[in-house]
C-alpha cells in the first residue's frame, strides 16, 4: 500500500506542487503554473486535490483533479489572502481563513459563505468537527497591552459562535478536531505554566491532558485514529507521541542530538496509516533556503530522508488511502 505526500517546492524558479512517495520515490511535479501554487490539502476521499495559486500579490483558492490538472477556482481573489484550506469531513466543502474573517466554500457551486461577519474574532487556525456541522478555531478577539488568543466554536452555517476562555491569561493554540469525538485538543500557552496540552468539548468543559510528561508540548496533531497525539517539544527540536488511554509519552524525533548543526522541526503531518509522519527540519546554522522533508515509522523509530529545499511556509499533506 503506497503512502503518498503532497508538498510545494520552487525548484524551477517559481512555486509548484508536487507529490512523492514515502520512501523518497517516484517524485511527480502535479502543476506547472507561471503563477505560484502552495498549501495542498486532499479530499477525504483522495479523488481532488485543493491549493492556494498567488498571482501577482492576488490569492485564490483552486480545486483539481487528483494529478493536478483542471484546476477550477472556488474562492474569487477578493477574499484573499487564501489560509489554511480544509476540507470538511464528507468532502463537500472547504473552509479557509483571510486577513479577517472566517469562510466556507460549497465546492460544486463554488458559493462562499463568511462565518464571522461582523464579529469580534480574527481567526487564525481551524479544524471542523467529525460530523462537519461545527468548526473550532483560535482568535485574537482581546484588545489591549496583552493580546491572548481565545478558544472559539462556530456551526458550519455561521450561527451560535461561542467562546472558551482558559483560566490563567494563557493563550490558546493549534485546536484541533478529534476525528470522531466531540473533543478539542489545543496548546495552552502562559508566561509562567509554559506550553501545555489541553481537551476542550462543545459544553465549554476544559481539562488538561493526563500525565503529561513533558514541559513546553508545542503543536498537537491527532491521529488519523485518534489514539495518539504528536507534539512538538523542548525548544522545537524534539517530536514526542502520547498515546492516549496509555498516558504513554515517548520522543520519536530529537534533533538535540546533532551536535554539528542547530536544527528545529518546523511542521510535522499525521499519515493516513497512523503509522509514518512527515515532518520538515529547519537547519538554522546554514542559512539553507527551504526546508528537508522525512518520513518517520513511528513504530521504529526510523526516519527517511525525502525530499531537499522544500517550501517552508507551505503545508504537507497526505493522500488518503483507498
Amino acid at each position: 500500500m503506497e503512502l503518498t505526500l503532497t508538498f510545494a517546492a520552487e525548484w524551477d524558479g517559481d512555486l509548484e506542487i508536487y507529490s512523492i512517495q514515502a520512501d523518497g520515490s517516484g517524485l511527480t511535479q502535479l502543476t506547472s503554473q507561471p503563477s505560484y501554487e502552495h498549501d495542498p490539502a486532499w479530499s477525504p476521499d483522495g479523488r481532488q486535490l485543493a491549493y492556494v495559486e498567488r498571482n501577482n500579490l492576488q490569492e485564490r483558492l483552486m480545486v483539481a483533479d487528483a494529478d493536478g490538472q483542471q484546476g477550477r477556482m472556488l474562492a474569487p481573489e477578493a477574499l484573499g489572502p487564501i489560509v489554511y484550506p480544509t476540507w470538511s469531513p464528507a468532502g463537500d466543502r472547504i473552509a479557509f481563513r483571510n486577513l479577517e474573517d472566517l469562510y466556507v466554500v460549497d465546492v460544486e457551486t463554488g458559493e462562499a459563505l463568511n462565518l464571522t461577519e461582523n464579529t469580534r474574532p480574527f481567526p487564525l487556525e481551524l479544524s471542523f468537527s467529525a460530523d462537519g456541522s461545527m468548526l473550532a478555531f483560535n482568535a485574537q478577539s482581546d484588545v489591549g497591552p496583552t493580546v491572548n488568543n481565545k478558544l472559539f466554536v462556530i456551526n458550519s452555517d455561521g450561527t451560535g459562535l461561542r467562546d472558551f476562555t482558559l483560566s490563567g491569561g494563557r493563550s490558546v493554540r493549534r485546536p484541533a478536531w478529534h476525528p470522531s469525538e466531540d473533543l478539542i485538543l489545543f496548546e495552552g500557552s502562559g508566561p509562567i505554566e509554559g506550553s501545555e496540552l489541553y481537551f476542550a468539548r462543545p459544553d465549554g468543559t476544559i481539562e488538561k491532558l493526563p500525565r503529561q510528561a513533558t514541559q513546553e508540548a508545542m503543536f498537537p496533531a491527532w491521529s488519523p485514529d485518534g489514539f495518539m497525539i504528536a507534539y512538538e517539544a523542548h525548544t522545537f527540536d524534539r517530536l514526542q507521541v502520547v498515546v492516549v488511554d496509555e498516558s504513554l509519552d515517548v520522543v520519536v524525533v530529537d534533533l538535540s542530538d546533532e551536535a554539528d548543526a542547530e536544527a528545529v522541526i518546523s511542521s510535522y503531518s499525521w499519515a493516513p496509516d497512523n503509522r509514518h509522519i512527515a515532518y520538515t527540519v529547519n537547519d538554522l546554522d546554514t542559512g539553507t533556503v527551504g526546508v528537508d522533508l522525512y518520513v518517520l515509522d513511528v513504530c521504529d523509530g526510523t526516519s527517511v530522508p525525502v525530499a531537499e529545499a522544500v517550501y517552508s511556509y507551505s503545508s504537507v499533506s497526505w493522500r488518503p488511502l483507498p
